[in-house]
């Protein structure tokens, strides 16, 4: 599962995140293809105002060691930035994205 998430760096957009990262994903369909895909785990790509905001996660920089996070610096209400996003999470092996996660507030 590929996924593009934007506002997801604190509170329920970050905990979405990590639980699409995980093995234990419960969004995706129990098929017999769907376990590998559970296996692995998510892609996402973070589009973040600051790229620093993940330095001191552990967690999420294991994922970017990974190859399963990707961090795209923008913001979130610039057109432009969010299309700089899209491109950088249909890169890869998926070229399509197959969730947004879109938890900005404001």
């Amino acid at each position: 599962m590929n996924v593009y998430a934007i506002g997801a760096s604190r509170n329920i957009g970050y905990y979405s995140a990590v639980r699409l990262l995980s093995a234990s994903n419960p969004f995706l369909r129990r098929t017999m293809a769907d376990y590998r895909a559970i296996e692995k785990g998510a892609t996402v790509t973070f589009l973040l105002r600051s790229l620093n905001v993940f330095e001191t996660d552990e967690l999420i920089q294991g994922y970017v060691k990974s190859g399963h996070v990707r961090l795209v610096q923008g913001d979130a209400l610039k057109a432009e930035d969010v299309a700089k996003g899209w491109e950088a999470a249909q890169e890869g092996p998926q070229s399509h994205v197959d969730l947004v996660l879109f938890t900005l507030g404001m």
